[in-house]
């Protein structure tokens, strides 16, 4: 309402919202943050209408009306396109790029204490970067040759995998193994794709990276 009485209830202006059923007026209508906009919408009644640019996100969206940002996209959370992954700090569990598909540039576990994304680990043969400032969080993968010893602590060197031992997944070397021979029989034309899947599929049932696998 424009002012408390008994005229009928008034939808809030676009580029505002308001989470309050029992209000009295306008000044219950609670503008979007800075960058963020109902893209024309009115009457909208959750902070997660405020959509921020293509490149941030909205942090805490379930707070009071001064702690709601929009916040800049960590680097982890990036897809191929520059966009961010998540649209709130409540879907940073869930990143989808536009495809509709999770990026493969997006990776590791994250959370949103306080109401913005933080990075928690990484998958094996990833560097866990995380103190070097919010937008800077990423998963960095290791160079071929080298290992992390563990992806859930920050700021650890990726390092050479000994020479006596292998690193698979670049994960944490191995050592006294003994190659394992097996034989199978392929019928008909086989590709080159045909038998790069096959790799692929022997790799992920025994749980090592598919450059293990060597078919003669």
């Amino acid at each position: 309402k424009a002012v408390a009485g008994t005229e009928a209830c008034t939808k809030c202006p676009p580029n505002s919202y308001n989470q309050d059923s029992n209000a009295v007026g306008f000044s219950s209508c609670r503008a979007c943050p800075i960058g963020a906009d109902t893209r024309g919408k009115d009457g909208q009644t959750k902070a997660e209408a405020c959509q921020c640019g293509s490149r941030f996100y909205l942090a805490d969206p379930e707070s009071s009306s001064a702690a709601v940002s929009c916040v800049r996209c960590p680097r982890g959370l990036e897809c191929a396109d520059g966009s961010c992954s998540v649209q709130t700090s409540e879907s940073v569990e869930s990143p989808r790029c536009p495809s509709g598909n999770r990026n493969s540039a997006v990776k590791g576990t994250w959370t949103f204490p306080k109401g913005q994304a933080v990075l928690l680990a990484c998958p094996t043969g990833f560097r866990l970067l995380n103190q070097s400032g919010a937008e800077m969080q990423q998963c960095q993968e290791c160079a071929s040759g080298e290992f992390m010893f563990d992806s859930r602590i920050p700021m650890l060197e990726c390092q050479p995998c000994p020479r006596q031992g292998l690193c698979p997944n670049k994960g944490r070397p191995i050592f006294n193994v003994k190659p394992i021979q097996s034989s199978m029989v392929l019928n008909g034309d086989v590709t080159k794709d045909n038998l790069d899947g096959i790799i692929r599929s022997i790799a992920a049932a025994l749980g090592v990276d598919p450059s293990l696998i060597e078919i003669p």
